[in-house]
């Protein structure tokens, strides 16, 4: 616990004298919801890039259960964030989950053969695969990169997005995440999900090119 108290605590000390020298947390993102105006670029975007990451808003942690439902899916491209709403009161796919898995499975036929990453995707992968029937390949995973990188310092998304992107405290309540109901500010935090994953594959990636036996460690 001294050794992660430590880690943690470093990181923070940075933050901190980066505010006092004036700077800013980096928390202006550009994110859109699928919507049937934004569909077209919706779709451009997932044709034109390389990489994506991916991650789900649920009723719940636990896939197995046949009545868990996934409320969104975030996906971020190089330069935005999307959030498509699944079991969301008040939008179309909403109690639809014919209509569900045929755009679940349009969107990863767009995106085979990209590189995929997750945090804890495993557990998203899990999720995808109960309720839709689809898998997707995970190439790239933050949490496990930040254990290889330094097993001492916490490994949660949003501690890694203020230590390693100066990103600033964007956590939302669990209600707030799991409900039905529409909800603006899940939306924003399902967003800043998908942009800082997707950032943070970035970062992690050169600091495990600086580091040949973590590199190879990581990627066995």
């Amino acid at each position: 616990k001294g050794a992660l108290y430590v880690g943690g605590a470093e990181k923070d000390i940075e933050r901190l004298a980066r505010a006092l020298q004036g700077e800013k947390p980096k928390d202006d993102i550009d994110w859109k919801i699928v919507t049937r105006k934004t569909f077209r670029q919706f779709i451009t975007d997932l044709r034109e890039t390389e990489q994506y990451s991916f991650d789900l808003e649920t009723s719940s942690l636990k896939w197995f259960d046949p009545d868990s439902r996934i409320r969104c899916l975030n996906l971020a491209v190089d330069n935005r964030a999307w959030v498509l709403h699944l079991e969301v009161k008040g939008h179309p796919l909403y109690r639809r989950p014919d209509a569900q898995r045929r755009m679940m499975q349009l969107i990863f036929r767009l995106l085979k053969n990209k590189t995929a990453i997750g945090q804890n995707g495993k557990f998203d992968t899990l999720f995808i695969q109960a309720k839709y029937d689809l898998w997707v390949n995970l190439d790239f995973d933050t949490m496990l990169a930040s254990h290889v990188l330094n097993e001492n310092e916490l490994h949660d998304l949003e501690y890694l997005s203020r230590a390693y992107l100066d990103a600033s405290s964007y956590d939302i309540p669990l209600k707030e995440k799991t409900t039905e109901e529409d909800s603006p500010k899940r939306d924003e935090y399902s967003a800043k999900d998908g942009r800082y994953t997707y950032d943070l594959k970035e970062r992690f990636q050169v600091l495990l090119r600086e580091d040949e036996s973590v590199r190879r460690l990581f990627y066995k």
